[in-house]
Order: C-alpha cells, then sequence, then structure tokens
C-alpha cells in the first residue's frame, strides 16, 4: 500500500514540474498519456535509440 502511494505522489509531483496542463486530470488519464506511450528500442551497433509513435492529440498540450 505505501508503495501506491508513494508512486501516486511522484507522478503527481512530476505533473506539477513538467506537465503543468495535466494537473486537473485524474491520475489514469496522466498514466496513459505521459507513461503508458507505445515505443520500440532499436539497437544499432552499439547504441539503443526509442522510437516512439506521434501523440497528435497531446502535442499541444506537451510542448
Amino acid at each position: 500500500m505505501q508503495l501506491k502511494l508513494l508512486a501516486h505522489n511522484l507522478l503527481h509531483r512530476h505533473v506539477e514540474a513538467n506537465l503543468p496542463e495535466l494537473q486537473a486530470w485524474r491520475t489514469v488519464w496522466v498514466r496513459r498519456a505521459a507513461i503508458r506511450v507505445p515505443g520500440r528500442i532499436i539497437k544499432s551497433g552499439r547504441s539503443r535509440t526509442l522510437r516512439m509513435q506521434p501523440r497528435p492529440v497531446l502535442e499541444p498540450l506537451l510542448q
């Protein structure tokens, strides 16, 4: 229970600091918008790159 509470508080602090437009959103929607973003890790030689799909619905909010 304490771990869930800590994760919840850390998520809300992250939103306050980096995504103030999402402060009024419920936790479930913030997770969907900010954390659960589909992507692929691509290895090329020694480097790894995270490729993510564009999110046109959220781009105005996140810029």
